[in-house]
This record gives structure tokens, C-alpha cells and sequence, in this order.
């Protein structure tokens, strides 16, 4: 069942979700620890997720998270809280989402996994700016820029300033926006990171033409 939850997720990563599906069910058909079936179930609901089958993602996060718990790997069910909280987010359940992303926070930290506490970190304070509790979200959101700084993960170092960036805007300060966005794109042009220099400029031009 491993080797085939391995095929799974090189197929997955390819973005074939047709061919790596009917590999993640057979896993689970034949799994017989926990951490396993886990496993499979974390990818399947991935998959869901991507092809925007939100119940069954939830529903497939929700039993991967129990079988991390009955493997006792607390680092597999933090993951597993982090993914539903995304999914939660996405579909604007916010109210739910920050509830999961905040065990999310909790799990990560005991495990000690500097980059999923961030992650988690992240993901929480871009909900709680959703839901306008401002100050909360850019304490969320800079201690995770901290985390991923001394992780050195540019890529998250930038979608941190970005999101610094939002609240501000959301805040009425573009020049605080303006700096975030800056430093972003010094950031995303020192790792080549042409995508984010992209949604960057385009950021800093909808502020110019505001101003």
C-alpha cells in the first residue's frame, strides 16, 4: 500500500488527479495501519478539493485527521486540521475555519515543525482579516512572517508581506500597504519568483491608481 500511495502522489503532483485517485482508493482497500490509510485519505481529499468537491474533501480530511489521531502522529493531524481549515476558508465558512485553523496553530506548535506552525499561522490570520479582526490577523500573519524568515522560505515570506499588504489597504493606509508590497517584490526578485513579482506589480499599480 505505501509504494502505491508513493505512485499516487507522483501522479497527483503532475496534476493527474484521474490517474492518482484510483490509486489512493486501492491503498485504503488495502491499508492496514493508520497511518496509511491517513495518508490516502489526506490525497484523496486534496484531489476533491482541487476538482472543488468540497464535501467530500471535508469529509475526507475529517477521517484522515482521525486515523493520524488513532496513529498517534500529531504532526499528520495538525496537516490534516491545516488542510480542512483551508477547505473551510475557501468555501466562506470562516466561522468554522478559524475554529480548525486555530487547533491547526496548536497541533503544529507541539510538534515543533517551525514551517507548518507558520503555515498554520498564515492561514489563520488571513481568516481573521476576513472576519475585520484586524489587530489579531497582522499579529498572526508577522509572527508567521518571522517563522518562515528564519526558515528561510522566500516564497512564504512574500504571500506574509502581501497579506500585510491587504490588511493595510483594508485599514485605509496604502503608504503601509505600499511599503509591504516593496519589500514583497524586493523579496520575490531576490529568489526569482516570477509569478509573485507579477501579482506584486500588479498590486502596486492598483494602489497608484487609487492614490
Amino acid at each position: 500500500p505505501d509504494a502505491l500511495n508513493i505512485e499516487g502522489a507522483i501522479w497527483m503532483t503532475r496534476g493527474d488527479y484521474a490517474a492518482a485517485q484510483p490509486l489512493f482508493e486501492r491503498t485504503l482497500e488495502l491499508a492496514r495501519s493508520s497511518s496509511t490509510r491517513a495518508k490516502a485519505l489526506q490525497n484523496l481529499g486534496g484531489i476533491a478539493g482541487e476538482e472543488r468537491r468540497f464535501e467530500d474533501a471535508e469529509r475526507l480530511f475529517t477521517e484522515s485527521r482521525h486515523e493520524y489521531a488513532a496513529a498517534h502522529d500529531a504532526r499528520g493531524e495538525a496537516v490534516s486540521l491545516l488542510n480542512l481549515g483551508r477547505l473551510q476558508a475557501e468555501r466562506g465558512d470562516l466561522s468554522g475555519a478559524r475554529e480548525t485553523l486555530e487547533q491547526a496553530v496548536t497541533g503544529a506548535r507541539s510538534t515543533g515543525d517551525l514551517e507548518m506552525h507558520a503555515a498554520a499561522l498564515l492561514n489563520l490570520g488571513i481568516v481573521l482579516g476576513d472576519l475585520d479582526l484586524m489587530a489579531d490577523a497582522e499579529e498572526r500573519i508577522t509572527t508567521a512572517y518571522g517563522q518562515f524568515t528564519i526558515a528561510d522560505i522566500p516564497v512564504q515570506r512574500v504571500r506574509c508581506l502581501m497579506q500585510l499588504a491587504r490588511l493595510a489597504v483594508q485599514r485605509h493606509e496604502p503608504g503601509a500597504a505600499r511599503i509591504c508590497l516593496t519589500h514583497a517584490r524586493d523579496v520575490a526578485v531576490g529568489a526569482q519568483l516570477p509569478r509573485e513579482i507579477r501579482l506584486i506589480v500588479e498590486q502596486l499599480d492598483t494602489l497608484d491608481k487609487k492614490s
